[in-house]
């Protein structure tokens, strides 16, 4: 009798500890950008008029469709692009496609962030953070 608690309690564990690993390994869904760090200097920026002109970095994610895309407003530019994952919390994005006209420095700075070569996540339900700049930058992401 002990023994088929114990195992029915270790399924349970089991069971548990792993509801929510799909969706900690999706980026599917709708993004805003809310901040930028600097992890080596331990500084984070915020939207402002400066940087942003107070206005959104949107983007929306689809890894449901093959190829997985992500497409959405850079401040003042269109993006669209494909993106894949390539391993645990890493994704890599292909054939981003953006005009760099007329846009203030955040702009830059995200264009910058999603081509990196080695990019990798971490996200919450309401929250995505990716880092880039080998994990010395990140930018933090909030869910529409």
């Amino acid at each position: 009798m002990k023994r088929l608690i114990l195992v029915i309690g270790l399924l349970l564990i089991g069971i548990f500890s792993c509801t929510n690993d799909t969706f900690d390994n999706s980026l599917n869904g709708s993004w805003t950008v809310f901040s930028f760090q600097n992890l080596t200097t331990g500084t984070t920026e915020f939207k402002t008029q400066e940087n942003s002109w107070d206005k959104d970095i949107k983007v929306k994610f689809d890894d449901t469709v093959n190829p997985k895309t992500l497409s959405g407003t850079n401040i003042t530019n269109q993006i669209f692009g494909e993106f894949s994952f390539v391993g645990q919390n890493q994704f890599k994005v292909s054939n981003l496609g953006s005009t760099e006209v007329n846009q203030p420095r955040w702009a830059d700075e995200f264009l910058v962030a999603i081509l990196d070569q080695n990019l990798s996540f971490k996200i919450t339900s309401d929250r995505l953070v990716i880092f880039y700049n080998n994990k010395t930058k990140s930018v933090t992401l909030k869910r529409d």
